[in-house]
């Protein structure tokens, strides 16, 4: 019995590592012109909501103005809410229409003025909040099309979206341990 257990416990080890290798798509692996949306750090259950970042890497590039669409399937995810990083030069000018928040089509329109030579490298670009809608075993590409992304002089900026994923989880049941 204790062999067993602990084949069940490694091989969802090894399930959590393999996942996380696979869909973690962060900054130190990115290239110019990648943009990606972070999947969630573990796979919710029905009623949880999760935080996903979109970010880009710009390399010298300013990024001035960029429209996106935010693809997902409706009856797995939805969206609560979509903000820019606090402080950044987008924060006073981000938008998405509140009402697709539940299409699995959203767009996010952005543009800033304030400063012709930032940001530059890896940006931030806004905060999306989900919540799980959909039953235990389904999943969502959480996909993005660039529309449109320029820099501060309105020459375009070629983008590579990269696209994250959720599933849904099948229980949030605690297994209590005894040993005897």
């Amino acid at each position: 019995m204790i062999r067993a257990i602990n084949l069940i416990i490694r091989s969802r080890l090894m399930l959590f590592i393999a996942i996380n290798l696979l869909s973690n798509f962060n900054a130190q692996t990115s290239n110019v012109g990648d943009i990606w949306i972070t999947s969630p750090d573990h796979n919710p259950v029905h009623g949880e909501s999760f935080l996903s970042t979109i970010s880009v890497n710009l390399g010298s590039q300013p990024l001035g103005a960029y429209e996106i669409s935010l693809n997902y399937v409706p009856s797995v995810v939805n969206i609560l809410g979509i903000s820019p990083e606090a402080g950044s030069p987008f924060s006073s000018y981000t938008y998405s229409n509140s009402m697709g928040y539940h299409s699995g089509l959203t767009k996010i329109v952005a543009f800033q003025n304030s400063d012709m030579f930032a940001p530059i490298g890896v940006v931030e670009m806004c905060y999306v909040n989900f919540i799980a809608v959909g039953q235990a075993g389904e999943s969502s590409v959480l996909g993005i099309t660039v529309n449109i992304m320029s820099d501060t002089s309105g020459s375009n900026i070629t983008a590579n979206p990269i696209n994250g994923s959720v599933t849904i989880n099948a229980s949030t049941e605690v297994i209590n341990w005894k040993l005897y």
